[in-house]
């Protein structure tokens, strides 16, 4: 009832200013008819005051750019420096916002702030966007969510244009944000009490900027994409729709599991007055959203617009930070990229698999710097050494004989000699003793050292302070251990949240508890408690979470249509019946457990696509490769997923070329001739996997979709005996690697052992393989025959040779180093 009054009211005061505006011409009721036969004659005809209220408002495009993210996901970092100034890829969060709305058309940005506001205010005062934009800064450190903050903001009454933006400082994204400001003029003119645009990606359940808890669920129109349901709660095992909500959308409903909320939206002035009115409304999504939608009979209205083929994530946690900066050095955020030089005196230079160096970086001749890795302006890395996909700001030094994988190292730290990193972020002027162990999922904080032969363990958060008496929580609010575990010489403690709180991303609810979503699972060894889990659903490299998420939708209802019914669609699509798929070498490219099944008809599906796309498209390869990169990001699919559908369609498409058109039999000397010609330089066979490839991972997809294609009945017969020579020929174009073949022997050998024992108890091991219609699975023995086969023996012999001569060389050119350093001493 109170609901109703005030939505009466607000109508009432709305028909009022709109009677004391309208123009009278003549006055009274002569003067109206005469002001109606005007426009008659000239219909298209605007009366001026309005025409220059409209070019007023849309004089700027203004924002409203949120500096506090109101959670507590990056703890212990942001006790010391604001969220929106960590740097990403080398470059503060803010810079990414503020370009992002600068080339979208924005005019003038109002930066709000709350905690770490001097530091913010200094940062734009020292960056080129004051000559740029018009930016202000606002302080306010009464506000405790972004919905106080936009009550704030609207007793200034500087908000004027319609719409405006509304966005947060940790958003990164390249999408045309003036179709999407279109688009909420054009629903706004067909439904007066639209306020809200959201800009909404569609992403698989588990991406990586995706929280583990997010589970959010969205019911628009069919046809006109308002937002009817706006849910986002693990513990809810369903959602519940009004049938008087089904009759107001009698074209229908789509209920969308799969979307991201970019935390872009485009919003009418309006927004702010029911934020004004209603003090309740704290949080944007969990408040005002999901209960204005809700409220589908009163509410305002808030309409989606999905993209597909843009780029637009917040970084909400560890989790997601990684994520993004690995799309980011992958160029899928272009031209927001490293070498398109965002800070002023940057000099990166982008190399073969996205390797960016700036000037005035020095690495050791016998360091190996891989695939995704970012340096920096006066960084140092020692001899032996090996970096891959990591990021290293500017001024550190990286000692000898040092491994460092998955991991993000900030300005000015210093890692000593033997030490080995994975997946962790190690923050400005930190210092890792020599020989330290520094596992998946830790996070070193500002100015932390680590005692020398440190082991931590993993998903480990170390600040510098004690206790935590700070801005964003006011009382202290996490508690610190010993810093004995951090090794001699340590300056450092371990920290946790304390009993009374908990990390919180952006879209964790206030009560929800790990424990209670995970219910139901039982026998889950990653549940050790809920705080600890909300820091490792929030980290790097948490991978049994991860399968945890994967898992719980395994258990959703499979798809109506039938298995057979599958097996036809791929009957129709290719007549050769071959479909891609698979799997890397390391799982012996199969499909294993609940998790592995719920996803190999995605997984197929994408083959598939990618096989046809190559199969009428490799003429022109750059074109096809744009086009599988966009449907990869499209579909949130990795490089080894493109991989397994592109080596397949290569193959067949060289089978064919190598068929004698009178007698149909395959010339096998004619087929090495054409594959050599279709992976050589600058051929579109490398081309596009060149373009796939970034690590010893994708390689290893590539061995395995050629093993799986060999043993699949169709092919066995003409490739089996040129198994070893199609491994031979993508070797010797630098196509896959001596690692990956040595790994992949590795695993075969492991996979040889696993069968041996199976059959010394009766069990005949297989290996579900996403092929096609006619065979869905191969025997292990199978893979570990054609592995022992004579032709592929002499071939992993010859590789094992080639790294033994190797490593004899590498120890000749080490000694006759010593013995010339010794002579010039």
């Amino acid at each position: 009832d109170e609901l109703a009054f005030k939505a009466i009211a607000l109508e009432m005061n709305k028909k009022e200013k709109q009677q004391q505006q309208q123009p009278k011409k003549g006055g009274g009721k002569q003067g109206g008819e005469k002001g109606k036969q005007q426009q008659q004659k000239n219909p298209n005809k605007v009366p001026k005051v309005d025409q220059s209220e409209d070019v007023k408002r849309e004089q700027k495009l203004q924002a409203i750019l949120l500096a506090d993210s109101f959670a507590t996901a990056f703890r212990p970092i942001t006790s010391e420096q604001p969220k929106v100034l960590l740097p990403l890829v080398n470059a503060p969060m803010l810079e990414y916002t503020l370009e992002f709305l600068s080339q979208s058309g924005v005019e003038e940005v109002f930066i709000f702030c709350v905690w770490h506001a001097d530091k913010i205010q200094e940062y734009v005062n020292n960056s080129k966007w004051p000559s740029i934009l018009s930016v202000r800064c606002i302080q306010s450190t009464s506000c405790l969510s972004a919905g106080d903050a936009l009550r704030e903001l609207d007793t200034m009454n500087i908000i004027r244009s319609d719409p405006f933006v509304l966005i947060s400082g940790d958003v990164i994204s390249n999408i045309n944000l003036k179709d999407a400001i279109a688009f909420h003029k054009a629903k706004r003119k067909e439904d007066i009490n639209n306020v809200m645009t959201m800009v909404l990606k569609e992403v698989q359940k588990t991406a990586g900027a995706k929280p583990i808890l997010d589970d959010l669920v969205v019911a628009m129109g069919r046809t006109s994409s308002q937002i009817v349901l706006f849910e986002n709660s693990m513990k809810k095992d369903r959602v519940k729709v009004s049938l008087e909500l089904m009759q107001e959308h009698p074209k229908g409903l789509t209920f969308h599991t799969d979307l991201l909320d970019c935390n872009v939206d485009i919003c009418s002035p309006e927004l702010m007055v029911q934020f004004s009115d209603n003090f309740d409304y704290q949080d944007i999504r969990k408040d005002f959203i999901r209960n204005e939608v809700g409220n589908w009979s009163l509410g305002k209205h808030i309409y989606g617009y999905r993209i597909k083929n843009e780029y637009a994530a917040r970084v909400q946690d560890f989790r997601s930070y990684h994520s993004i900066c690995r799309d980011i050095v992958t160029r899928w955020v272009y031209p927001l990229v490293p070498d398109a030089q965002l800070l002023a005196g940057s000099t990166y230079t982008h190399t073969t698999r996205y390797t960016y160096r700036e000037a005035g970086v020095k690495v050791s001749r016998s360091a190996v710097i891989g695939e995704a890795v970012v340096l920096s302006r006066g960084t140092l890395v020692g001899d032996n050494s090996h970096l891959r996909r990591t990021i290293v700001g500017r001024d550190c030094v990286i000692g000898n004989n040092t491994n460092i994988t998955d991991s993000h190292i900030w300005k000015g730290a210093v890692i000593e000699s033997n030490v080995t990193i994975d997946q962790s972020i190690i923050c400005d002027g930190v210092v890792v003793g020599a020989g330290a162990v520094i596992p998946r999922g830790c996070v070193l904080s500002y100015g932390v050292q680590i005692g020398a032969g440190a082991v931590l363990k993993e998903f480990t958060r170390v600040a510098r302070r004690d206790t935590e008496a700070d801005e964003e929580g006011g009382d202290d609010y996490c508690e610190m251990t010993d810093a004995g575990a951090l090794g001699t010489g340590s300056t450092g403690y371990v920290w946790q949240p304390s009993a009374e709180h908990k990390v919180t991303g952006e879209d964790d609810e206030d009560d929800e508890s790990v424990e209670e979503v995970a219910g139901g699972l039982a026998g889950m060894s990653l549940l050790h408690g809920d705080r600890a889990d909300h820091v490792r659903m929030g980290s790097i490299g948490c991978i049994e979470q991860e399968n945890w998420k994967r898992s719980m939708w395994s258990r959703m209802p499979a798809p109506e249509e039938s298995d057979s019914e599958l097996e036809d669609d791929m009957d129709e699509d290719g007549e050769d019946g071959f479909c891609g798929g698979g799997g890397g070498a390391g799982r012996g490219g199969q499909f294993t457990g609940d998790t592995d099944a719920a996803n190999a008809r995605d997984v197929l599906n994408f083959g598939k696509v990618v096989g046809d796309m190559v199969s009428t498209g490799y003429s022109e390869p750059q074109g096809l490769l744009m086009e599988i990169k966009g449907y990869k990001f499209a579909q949130n699919k990795s490089f080894a997923d493109c991989v397994s559908g592109i080596v397949p369609a290569l193959l067949i498409i060289v089978l064919q070329q190598s068929t004698d058109p009178t007698t149909g039999a395959i010339k096998q000397t004619t087929f090495i001739t054409k594959l050599k010609e279709a992976v050589k330089a600058g051929a579109w066979g490398q081309v596009l996997l060149n373009a796939m490839i970034q690590d010893t991972k994708e390689e290893l997809e590539v061995i395995s979709a050629v093993e799986n294609v060999t043993l699949f009945p169709q092919y066995t017969p003409t490739l089996y005996s040129m198994f070893r020579f199609v491994l031979q020929i993508f070797f010797d174009a630098e196509i896959i690697s001596e690692e990956a073949v040595l790994q992949w022997i590795a695993a075969r050998e492991t996979l040889e052992e696993d069968v041996e024992e199976d059959a010394a108890e009766g069990l005949a091991a297989s290996v579900a393989v996403v092929m096609g219609a006619s065979t869905a699975t191969v025997l292990a023995a199978d893979r570990v025959k054609l592995f022992r086969e004579p032709a592929v023996q002499a071939f992993v012999e010859w590789v094992q040779e080639e790294e033994e001569e190797e490593e004899e060389s590498g120890s000749d050119e080490e000694g006759s180093d010593e013995e010339g350093s010794e002579e010039s001493d």
